[in-house]
């Protein structure tokens, strides 16, 4: 067991990071990776790229002087950004280790950004990190430094904005509006939010010098304390300042909200048929159907696309169509009219799940939808395509296949889709068959052109299509499109910020929603022949322009989330604002508008870099030291994490010593065999290979590769040692259909030596080894079942496995999954003549299924396994009463014991199949226990049976164990997750059931799923 420990010791203080590669599951070998190389930057990308790494590369060097200026440094080590598209993921990071990754090929981020480019703003962003990271770093290595510091998250996120960006709808200004109006001001949950507003707030009120004193602070020790830095340069502590901050953002929303419109002014406003709506939504053209994307499951970690249909047997002679009358709904509930008509009544049923984009698309005639979703695409690549929905037959197929596509719109006839599809940041619009798939190019932006295309909306005549297109100069502007020739590409709107959503309400009117005066996305019109422009809201919280209702000509339009996400608003056109300018004092609104004292330069496309690539190789740049931990106590441990500029080659090396006698005085050394188990090195040397098509590694290890399992209730159980080598490789297979459906292969093969400290029972301080015991029964009754006495010896083990699970992502999937079912098998492989003493073949099958029942679910596992062959004897087959092990994470490390519960004893064979039932019901989620911050909750009612049997053949005709019980499951849990799930019940055989029997009581550890 102290081995044991060791292990775990090591595994805490291991390092968990978010590489590209580890949030996608996916090693592109497709990828040929360059390297173009400046006096301060290293650029690394893949083909296709060649133009953005060159402007990346230029753009840097343009900022870096300014930005070591804006934090008080004069240098920093030699940078190394990572450039790739090979996902559609609208992020970047960077890392301590002076890298960055970024994915550069974006189609939305037009309107999050307001008039720049996406590969200009987010490399600035995280070209800052570094540089903050050098200004903060001091002796203490990394990530020791970081926790030392102490720096909350906001302020590390919030400076990167204050240096880099400005000020806008998508970045802040909404989520505080929320936010305020909610009254959670305090909680936003977002660095990137509330960061920004109190770096604007800090540096208006103290200056930038503050922040730059900030950073460059050091204790007396030479470290970074950011709680000493924040109080002694600004007067404050941290809490207080954060007081200070709420008190200022309240009052300039209120003060806002209350000189602007509200839902009510704008018109008549309705919720939704959905708990929690998501991307989009779209009324079909009889309005009887309303397709949404969202939740109507506040635990689900992913959207359902779902299709409300009006049941309209309840007002079987009203024939307006039923969208007015949910909007008339709501005005009758304020009159004083006594006959109040009910709210239409829908049947909605989910026809889709995952993550959707949130343009969508109706035939004329309601029977189709079209609709983008993410997919795992070529190669593996986390990409947009689009399908549509046929409602009569209730399926739907894909129309676009690797094309990163979205922004689907039916033409006049309903055969064809236009669509937007982009390649490394260049978008143009397309044309579908629905029929044929055959596809035609409307525009033709060349690929080395930043363009990005948004919105597609289709005249009432369907000879010109308007969308929202930001060109080079980043301004996001309505176009109009004449479809009869494909050209005479005319520019409706000319503004700084951001014009899209454009809705045709008749031939030469566009309604569209624009960012203009005061960062609040607002309804406007245009008239495509005089280009007027006309303001049609001025809302307190925003509104988004959706489609004009069907059969009428009001803007169907959704509004800010601060109180509902599925409130909507039906908005008259030709209305005009009734509000008056802003007026707030300067105290409460110059913070919005603050920028740095050095202002970051706009790229020179001048001053382009034309630097010669070359090929990248790992071995010609120095490895990154992601982490080294040193532990002089209790147990000598060094452990040092090292990996390659592109994060897709990773080195840990472990090593350490541990003497148990040096750590207490209280350790009977006289229950250890050897010296050896009392005091020795340990050391793991582990190479994992994520750049080819599978993901590979190798494994060296000494007295650090343990296993464990409870063994015929001994002492300390069974502590195996298995010192060796293991080649490994993993393929995850998606075919694109479902995000949630995950198919994987793997193998290794294994050379090791089997050791352990032969498990014994200690008695009044003395101890009788497992060996002893068992030969001392043995004598005493040979037919007596017993667990063989272990051996030792070497093996070689080829494994071979395959896991296929479908489940969709809930927050209760930890402790009650009511979703999803697997298959895993596994096929173990060793021959003597390969390596060692064991020659075995070993098959197993372990399949799982989760199926809601009411707030609870059944649960069904079903392991079959086969043993031939001459395996060691502590791999038997067979049924046990020792209790298993199952914890999060750690399922390597415990051989799982087969034991029924309610059932003792040993039943041994080669062959075994163990089945499991059980109905959980969930009783409460949490109890008002708090033990040094570990809570318990999750309580859930079981009612379970195990059926057992083994065999030396596959006739398990005799001999079952069939036992019944109830249990209850609770959690141990840290931070609001689960980290232990216990179970305290009672069970025991059918035929003690029968006869009345006392069950015997349990408390142990309990599966949730096995895999």
């Amino acid at each position: 067991m102290k081995k044991l420990l060791l292990l775990l010791l090591i595994l805490s203080t291991s390092i968990a990071h978010n590489l590209t590669w580890q949030l996608t599951g996916r090693s592109h070998s497709e990828l040929d990776w360059k390297t173009i190389k400046s006096e301060n930057f290293r650029v690394h990308y893949h083909q296709g790229l060649e133009n953005i790494a060159q402007k990346g590369l230029s753009y840097a060097e343009q900022i870096y002087p300014t930005l070591l200026k804006q934090s008080g440094i004069k240098s920093t080590p030699i940078m190394d950004i990572i450039f790739t598209s090979e996902d559609e993921i609208l992020n970047g990071f960077a890392v301590w280790t002076n890298q960055t990754f970024i994915w550069v090929d974006q189609n939305d981020a037009a309107v999050w950004l307001e008039d720049g480019k996406w590969l200009y703003q987010v490399l600035a962003h995280e070209l800052q990190h570094l540089i903050y990271f050098n200004a903060v770093d001091t002796w203490l290595p990394e990530p020791f430094g970081m926790i030392y510091s102490d720096v909350p998250s906001w302020f590390v996120e919030g400076l990167a904005e204050y240096m880099t960006e400005k000020w806008r709808p998508y970045r802040g200004d909404l989520y505080h509006k929320i936010h305020a109006y909610k009254g959670k001001m305090m909680s936003m949950g977002d660095p990137h939010m509330d960061g920004y507003s109190k770096l604007l707030l800090l540096a208006n009120d103290y200056g930038d010098s503050s922040i730059v004193k900030i950073l460059n602070h050091r204790d007396g020790l030479g470290l970074y304390s950011f709680e000493d830095a924040f109080k002694e340069n600004i007067g404050l502590s941290i809490d207080q300042f954060e007081d200070y901050w709420r008190r200022k953002m309240n009052t300039y929303f209120y003060s806002y909200k209350a000189q602007k419109e509200s839902y009510k002014d704008l018109g008549v406003t309705s919720k939704l048929p959905i708990n929690s709506l998501g991307s989009g939504f779209k009324f079909s053209p009889d309005s009887l159907k309303i397709a949404m994307i969202g939740k109507d499951n506040k635990d689900q970690y992913f959207q359902s696309l779902i299709v409300a249909t009006q049941d309209t047997s309840q007002n079987n002679n009203d024939t307006s169509f039923s969208l007015f009358k949910i909007f008339r709904h709501v005005e009758e509930k304020d009159s004083t009219d006594s006959k109040k008509k009910k709210s239409p009544s829908y049947k909605k049923v989910e026809y889709d799940h995952g993550r959707f984009h949130q343009s969508m698309s109706w035939t004329s005639d309601n029977s189709k939808l079209a609709y983008s979703k993410y997919r795992f695409g070529k190669n593996g690549s986390m990409i947009f395509d689009i399908k549509v929905l046929d409602l009569i037959k209730k399926e739907s197929t894909w129309i676009t296949n690797n094309e990163r596509a979205s922004y689907p719109i039916w033409d006049k006839d309903d055969k064809k889709l236009y669509y937007v599809s982009h390649t490394n940041s260049c978008s143009n619009i397309f044309m579908v068959d629905t029929r044929t798939l055959d596809k035609k190019k409307i525009t033709n932006h060349h690929k080395d052109e930043d363009v990005q295309i948004l919105s597609l909306s289709l005249s009432p005549s369907g000879k010109k299509l308007a969308f929202a297109m930001s060109k080079e100069n980043g301004n996001l502007d309505i176009y109009t499109l004449n479809l009869n020739s494909f050209d005479n590409i005319e520019r409706q709107t000319s503004a700084k910020e951001v014009d899209y959503l454009p809705i045709w309400i008749n031939k030469n009117t566009i309604v569209f929603t624009s960012h203009r005066d005061n960062t609040t996305p607002n309804l406007f019109s245009v008239d495509i022949r005089s280009k007027e422009i006309n303001k049609i809201t001025d809302a307190f919280g925003a509104v988004w322009g959706i489609q004009v209702a069907p059969g009428g000509n009001s803007i169907i339009s959704l509004t800010l989330s601060d109180v509902d996400s599925s409130r909507v608003v039906s908005i008259d056109p030709s209305r005009n604002i009734s509000t008056n300018k802003l007026n707030i004092r300067e105290d409460y609104t110059l913070w919005r508008t603050k920028s740095p004292d050095l202002k970051l330069p706009d790229f020179n496309s001048d001053s382009l870099l034309n630097i010669e690539p070359k090929e990248y190789r790992f071995y010609k740049y120095s490895p990154k030291n992601l982490m080294t931990t040193i532990l002089p106590i209790p147990i000598p441990f060094v452990q040092s994490i090292w990996m390659d500029a592109l994060g897709k080659q990773l080195i840990n090396l472990s090593a350490g010593a541990y003497s148990w006698k040096s750590i207490s005085s209280n350790f009977d050394l006289s229950l250890y065999q050897s010296e050896s188990d009392i005091e020795g090195t340990f050391y793991m040397i582990d190479y994992l290979n994520a750049s080819g098509g599978a993901f590979w590694g190798f494994t060296y290890y000494k007295n650090i590769n343990l296993s464990y399992r409870e063994y015929a209730n001994t002492q300390e159980g069974l502590v195996e040692n298995l010192d060796g080598a293991t080649i490994h490789i993993e393929i995850p297979i998606n075919f694109g259909n479902d995000m949630y459906s995950n198919h994987s292969f793997s193998s290794s093969i294994s050379f090791q030596n089997r050791s352990f400290i032969m498990p014994y029972y200690l008695e009044n301080k003395v101890k009788t080894t497992y060996e002893q015991r068992y030969n001392e029964l043995k004598a005493q009754d040979t037919n007596k079942e017993l667990l063989p006495i272990p051996e030792r010896g070497k093996q070689g083990v080829l494994k071979l496995n395959y896991s296929y699970i479908s489940k969709r992502p809930y927050k209760g999937n930890l402790y009650l999954p009511k979703n999803g079912y697997g298959v895993k098998l596994s096929l173990d492989l060793a021959h003597e003549k390969l390596f060692g003493e064991f020659s075995f073949q070993k098959f197993t099958f372990d399949s799982f299924s989760n199926k809601k029942f009411g707030l609870g679910a059944f649960y069904l596992r079903t392991k079959l396994v086969s043993l031939e062959g001459d395996a060691p004897n502590q791999d038997y087959v067979g049924l046990t009463g020792d209790s298993p092990l199952y914890l999060p994470s750690l399922g390597s490390i415990f051989n799982e014991n087969m034991s029924p519960r309610g059932w003792s004893g040993y039943k041994l064979g080669s062959k075994l199949i163990f089945s499991t039932l059980e109905l959980r019901i969930p009783i409460a989620s949490s109890l008002p226990i708090n033990f040094f911050g570990f809570t318990t909750g999750e309580l859930i009612a079981t009612a379970l049976s195990d059926i057992a049997s083994t065999s030396n053949s596959f006739d398990f005709s005799d001999d079952w164990i069939k036992t019944a019980g109830y249990e209850l499951k609770f959690a141990i849990k840290s931070g609001g997750d689960p980290i232990f799930i216990y179970s305290y019940g009672q069970a025991q055989t059918f035929q003690a059931w029968k006869e009345k029997l006392t069950p015997t009581t349990y408390l142990r550890f309990s599966l949730v799923n096995p895999f």
